[in-house]
């Protein structure tokens, strides 16, 4: 549970955030774009503002508890802080498009066809180079002998 300690930090300040943002949001909030960068999709305020915090808490949760109930638990001690790493990345990541996503509905200058593929990007990035460090496991990576 403590080393997701930086993922639950970022779910509770993207709630903050999020919860901030919620009264200066308009009636409909962009929560899709398509590859021409412009929106095709909306939902309420309060759905915007609150499914992906909560999504990120539940993230959060499973990254801690799997662990726990996996079979081949012994395997963490040699990637243990690979997974946790991994956890924590993708929380984060979760983050930055919630902010994104809320940013741009109040307003902010972004450019949804640039910010979301950079994010995307490094994202795989990361994944690509902890993936193959992890040992195993029932729950994440390739399970293949």
């Amino acid at each position: 549970m403590r080393k997701m300690l930086p993922a639950f930090v970022v779910t509770l300040a993207t709630l903050a955030f999020s919860v901030w943002a919620l009264p200066q949001l308009p009636a409909q909030v962009a929560t899709h774009w398509g590859v021409d960068g412009q929106p095709n999709d909306w939902s309420s305020p309060a759905f915007a503002a609150l499914l992906m915090p909560g999504i990120m808490l539940f993230m959060s949760a499973i990254f801690a508890a799997l662990p726990n109930i996996d079979p081949l638990k012994k395997n963490y001690q040699f990637h243990g802080s690979v997974y946790f790493l991994l956890g924590n990345v993708i929380v984060g990541f979760m983050g930055a498009v919630q902010v994104l996503i809320l940013g741009s509905a109040l307003g902010w200058p972004l450019d949804m066809r640039k910010a979301l593929p950079i994010l995307l990007g490094a994202l795989f990035v990361v994944m690509g180079n902890l993936i193959p460090r992890i040992r195993p496991n029932w729950f994440m990576g390739i399970r293949t002998p």
